[in-house]
Parts: C-alpha cells; sequence; structure tokens
C-alpha cells in the first residue's frame, strides 16, 4: 500500500534531543511537587490533630465554668455579700476620719512645737538672766533637740532635749560653749545648776507663789560670790508679796557672812517678826560635838548673831 508524506514534518535530531530534555524537567518538577505536598498534607494532618486536641480541652474548661459559675451564690440574695457591702461602707468613713484624725493630730503638734519653742526661748533667757547675775560674765543659753543620755537601769540610750551654756571668762571676751561640767569651776557649776531651777520655779509658777528647799553652795565660793548667791536667793523669796514666795536654805555655822545676808541683816540686828532662823539643833538630839563646852560656847555666839529678838 502506497504511503503519502504530503502531511509529514521532518524534524531534526537536535530538536528531538532538546524536546526529551525539556519533558525530563518538567517530569522532575513534578515529582518534586509531589514529595512537597505530601509533606503538606502530611503537616497539615498533624495541626488538624492538635485542633481537634485543642478544642476538646476548650469544651472541658467551658463546660467546668458552667458548672462552678452554677455552684456561685446570686449576689442578689447572698447575706455574705450583703455583710461584705456594709464592711466596706463603714471601712470607708473609718477611712474618712483617720483622714481628718490625722490632720487634727498635725495641727496639735504644730501648736505644741511652737508653744515649746516659745518656752525654750522664756527658760533660756531666764536662765541666762540668774546665770549673769551670779556670774558677772555674759551668758547665753542653747538648747539641743536630741543628746544620748545613759538611765540608771542599765538600758539603752535614749535622745533628750539638753541645753548648753556659752559665756565669757578672764581669758575669753566673747562667749565659749561649755561642753560639761567640767569646763566650768566648782562654783560656776553651782551658780548654773541654781540659775537653772530658779529659772524653771518662775516659769512653772508664772513668777506666782512658790517654795524653794535649797542647801547653800558657800563652801566652794568666795567671799563676793557667797554674798552675790544669798542676796540673789533672798531677791527670788521676797519678790512681790512675802506671802507668795518662800525659801528654805539650810547653812552651815562656818563664820561666813552667807547667813547674814541670806536674812538680809548684818550679824547682830534683830527684827520684829520671827521665823526666819530655825535653829535645827533644838529639834534634833543633840550630837555628840556639842557636849563639848568650847563648841558650845561657839555654837550659841554664832547662831546668837542671827536669832530672832
Amino acid at each position: 500500500m502506497p504511503t503519502s508524506t504530503k502531511n509529514v514534518e521532518s524534524i531534526k535530531v537536535a530538536e528531538v534531543r532538546k524536546r526529551e530534555k525539556t519533558l525530563e524537567e518538567a517530569i522532575a518538577i513534578h515529582e518534586a511537587l509531589k514529595e512537597a505536598y505530601s509533606h503538606i498534607e502530611a503537616a497539615v494532618g498533624t495541626q488538624q490533630d492538635l485542633l481537634r486536641t485543642l478544642l476538646t480541652s476548650v469544651q472541658q474548661l467551658s463546660e467546668e465554668h458552667l458548672y462552678l459559675a452554677a455552684q456561685l451564690p446570686g449576689t442578689v440574695s447572698s447575706p455574705l455579700q450583703d455583710e461584705i457591702t456594709r464592711e466596706e461602707l463603714d471601712l470607708g468613713k473609718l477611712d474618712k476620719e483617720r483622714k481628718a484624725l490625722a490632720e487634727n493630730y498635725r495641727k496639735a503638734v504644730g501648736v505644741a512645737q511652737e508653744s515649746i519653742e516659745r518656752i525654750r526661748e522664756s527658760l533660756a533667757d531666764r536662765i541666762a538672766r540668774y546665770a549673769e547675775r551670779f556670774l558677772q560674765e555674759s551668758v547665753s543659753v542653747r538648747f539641743e533637740r536630741n543628746s544620748p543620755f545613759s538611765l540608771a537601769t542599765g538600758v539603752s540610750k535614749v535622745n533628750i532635749p539638753t541645753f548648753r551654756v556659752a559665756m565669757t571668762s578672764g581669758t575669753h571676751a566673747t562667749q565659749q560653749v561649755r561642753t560639761s561640767e567640767t569646763s566650768v569651776s566648782e562654783s560656776q557649776k553651782e551658780f548654773l545648776d541654781l540659775a537653772f531651777r530658779l529659772a524653771v520655779l518662775d516659769m512653772v509658777t508664772d513668777d506666782g507663789a512658790m517654795t524653794l528647799i535649797v542647801e547653800t553652795p558657800e563652801a566652794s565660793l568666795d567671799t563676793w560670790f557667797m554674798e552675790r548667791a544669798a542676796d540673789l536667793i533672798r531677791d527670788f523669796a521676797t519678790r512681790g508679796s512675802s506671802k507668795q514666795r518662800r525659801v528654805i536654805a539650810t547653812s552651815n555655822l562656818n563664820g561666813t557672812t552667807m547667813i547674814g545676808h541670806l536674812l538680809g541683816r548684818p550679824a547682830g540686828s534683830r527684827r520684829k517678826s520671827g521665823g526666819h532662823l530655825v535653829n535645827l539643833m533644838k529639834l534634833t538630839a543633840q550630837p555628840g560635838v556639842l557636849k563639848d563646852k568650847t563648841a558650845q560656847a561657839l555654837f550659841d555666839d554664832e547662831v546668837g548673831k542671827y536669832a530672832d529678838g
């Protein structure tokens, strides 16, 4: 049977090989895509399993939540909730009262601090004036808020308010702070102590009636300062009405002028009104020394100089 070649297209060998190569590449790409699809399909399956697990857990938790919610008492009919609400209201009122009281306390503290400052300034001024009359030196007093102090009970130290004295002297024309009792002489210490006591009595009694009991400090004083101390104590007692202030002073008989200056009269003078000099030897058991006639004579002679007639 005859064959027609009219519709047959001539293909070269090179062209055939090129098309074969293209076909092979397409087949390789198809296989790679097929493998990638398999991996993606496996991953999707895994994620679907995980999603199903999560959905199951969510369902279980939702059921538990609904169960627990059903167990809670209603907010309207719960006595416990009502009590909590009342307590919260009461706490709110108490908080307002606390704030108001705290504000009142701050104001009271402010007023007290101002009052304390005025008292401190007045006390410092009085101490300085008394000390200057005693010592004839320029004196100032400065208060300190907190100074450590050891208690006799042995507990740890506590802070207490104290004051320091600054004063001039023969070697210092300007005031020098005296930091301790050893920074002043024994007589100056006696004077400063007495000045403090007199200043406190003035303030406590508002310069009015009071009684001071004191032992005269003549043992550590020169004659001039002894007389100044006696005169100042007497002036303190006789300020204003003689019936308002009373000083009871004990003194030794040592031949000094302390007793005369305390009584405000020289030895040998007499005063019509009695009661200024009390002979304690007449009120107590007689000491052995007065059994000696010479000692008794000296005693009677010195007491007799100031006895009230």
